[in-house]
This record gives C-alpha cells, structure tokens and sequence, in this order.
C-alpha cells in the first residue's frame, strides 16, 4: 500500500509535471501521471466505436462519474500495474473533489505549483487565447467548489514551489519537503 501520496495542483504550464520529474529523481517518488491514465481508460471505454473524441469523452467522464470517482478509478488501474510503489506523485490534481479522495484515502500533501501567467503562457503549446480560456474554466470549474467548507483546491495546499525557480533551490525545496515528510 502506499506510504506517501505528493499531489501537485496549479494552472497549466507552471511546471507541474517538471516538479514531478525533479520529485521522482530527488526523492525517489513514482509518477502517476493522470492524464495518462485517463488515456488508457478512454481506449479501454471507447475501443469497440471511438465515436467519441478525446476531450468529449474526457469530459463526459467526469460529469457523468464525478471527480471523486474518477480519481479513484484512476489510483485503483495504477495500482493494478504498479504494486510495488509505496511513494507517489500525482500529475496533477484539478479538482478539489480529486484532492479530497486521495487525502481521505491516503498519507497524502497537496503541493502547488505556480509561475507567472506569461511564462505559463509560453510554455503551453496552444495558442494564447485558448491558455486564458483553460485557465478561466480550470479555477471557475476545476478548483472552486462553492457547495463544500474548503471550496478552493489551491488554499488546501500545505507546500508549495514556484515553477520558475532556479534548479538549486528547487532541489533544496525537494529535499526540504522529503524532511517535513518524514
């Protein structure tokens, strides 16, 4: 089972899964990368019509299952090709009913990552427009909750790390976050 389950939240292009990889080779944690996961399941779901396009599908997911479900769903199939990782790290987390199922389940810290919007915005590959639109939907729809207490996934976070940090002190953090883990 697993001993310590890291998940990172944060807008798109801050440099959440760069800290996962840093997280991985600095501490030794696994990377679940959700999105691959969600992927899987998606061929598994739609392999017989594939009437459904990816992001439809994706969506569809979720509003039909819930994210709580959905994430469960997610750790369950990892943990069926992964039985021995006891250290995990989540890329990522965007909703705060996610969040409250693995720190429900699991020795769990929510880790945010941040950078600022224009380095975001050069990092992600779609065009300027549509990174505004993603990060409008992703805090109006995936981090904000109004009908729970601890609405705002972002404010649940307990660490936190820029995305734009230098390597050495990004590595000091790490190594920092695997001391306050212990």
């Amino acid at each position: 089972m697993v001993q310590k389950l890291i998940g990172l939240c944060g807008l798109h292009g801050c440099g959440k899964s760069y800290i996962a990889k840093s997280i991985k080779e600095l501490l030794g944690y696994e990377i679940l990368n959700k999105r691959a996961y969600l992927q899987l399941l998606y061929q598994r779901y739609e392999s017989d019509s594939m009437n459904k396009d990816w992001e439809s599908w994706y969506r569809n997911f979720y509003r039909e299952r819930g994210a709580r479900n959905v994430m469960h769903v997610i750790l369950d199939e990892y943990f069926l090709r992964n039985q021995e990782s006891r250290l995990i790290v989540v890329d990522a987390i965007h909703n705060i009913e996610e969040w409250k199922f693995i720190k429900d389940t699991y020795h769990s810290i929510l880790v945010l990552v941040s950078s600022p919007q224009q380095v975001r915005y050069q990092r992600h590959p779609k065009p300027r427009c549509d990174t505004a639109e993603l990060d409008h939907w992703r805090v109006r729809y995936g981090h904000v909750n109004t009908d729970v207490d601890d609405f705002c996934l972002f404010a649940q976070a307990e660490w936190a790390f820029s995305g734009v940090m230098p390597q050495v002190l990004l590595n000091q953090s790490i190594h920092a976050l695997g001391q306050w883990l212990k």
